[in-house]
């Protein structure tokens, strides 16, 4: 009998539990969408890594202002495309993301390659499919080997 009863409340216990539903991730408002630049020329240097930071963001109506990741808010990081000059002809040039926390630096947190053209001249691409979230109080740093610039799309979203 007691083990009858243990059973029914297991199972019992088991149809009361409602599945767990992941919320959807994504921008919010149209304003949450992001666009980050940095250059080698005029952007300052990143703290704790090498490289520059990304200090300007591109608004909807293509003003340019200061890049920050809001407090309370992540910046999900869904797409990195860089361009560089000066490099190698014919060899394997690449564009670098790194996050100072402050204090340290976590390098190479994306990497994109390509091969420099003839005038070494490289450029390239990478698509984040779930992106990566950096939380407010971070920098994020562009490394090229020659001049050149990146941009970083991606979007705010709250801190959970």
């Amino acid at each position: 009998m007691k083990v009858r009863s243990a059973l029914t409340c297991v199972i019992g216990c088991f149809a009361l539990a409602a599945p767990a539903k992941a919320g959807t991730l994504g921008p919010r408002t149209a304003s949450s969408l992001v666009n980050a630049m940095a250059t080698t020329q005029s952007s300052p240097a990143c703290g704790n890594c090498p490289g520059k930071a990304f200090d300007t963001m591109i608004v909807s109506d293509g003003t340019e202002v200061p890049f920050s990741i809001p407090a309370g808010q992540v910046f999900v990081v869904t797409h990195f495309e860089w361009g560089s000059s000066g490099g190698v002809p014919s060899t394997l040039e690449g564009g670098l993301v790194s996050v100072d926390s402050g204090t340290s630096c976590a390098q190479f947190a994306l990497r994109s390659e390509s091969i420099a053209d003839a005038s070494g001249n490289a450029a390239g691409q990478l698509a984040l499919t779930d992106g990566i979230a950096v939380k407010s109080g971070k920098s994020l740093c562009l490394l090229l080997a020659g001049s050149g610039s990146g941009k970083l799309y991606g979007y705010f979203a709250n801190d959970r």
